[in-house]
């Protein structure tokens, strides 16, 4: 999101909560939580907090952070079901299906083969500690 669009929306949030509930560190905090989050989710992240709290409750840090991840957790499953639908589409042939036979034996699903890869960084993880 372009900075004009963030500070756009932080003075909206400004006129709603007040100045002092958004000062300087705040908003430099709250924007860097924000950064990456699509212009147009953002828009309609803002226009939530405005329209479900009032005015003596403004956000705090962890909703702008909670704005990111679920814009993350939306694309992510966006993606999943995207390749879930394209491994199904008959125009495709067996492309991905053969993959996971090859890379991924007894493995059906792409859920299957990202479970299976979501235990390989664990315990890569465990054993690094």
């Amino acid at each position: 999101m372009d900075y004009t669009a963030l500070v756009q929306q932080f003075k909206r949030l400004k006129l709603r909560f007040g100045e002092k509930a958004f000062d300087e560190e705040f908003c430099r905090l709250a924007m860097k939580e924000v950064s990456l989050v699509s212009e147009q989710y953002f828009i309609i992240a803002v226009d939530r907090l405005i329209g479900s709290r009032t005015h003596t409750k403004p956000p705090m840090i962890d909703d702008f952070r909670q704005i990111r991840l679920n814009e993350e957790r939306h694309k992510l499953t966006r993606q999943v079901e995207e390749s879930i639908q394209s491994m199904n589409d008959p125009r495709l042939g067996q492309g991905l299906r053969d993959y996971l036979i090859k890379h991924y034996p007894g493995c059906s699903t792409v859920q299957e083969a990202v479970e299976i890869e979501r235990l390989k960084l664990k315990i890569k993880e465990a054993e690094k500690e």
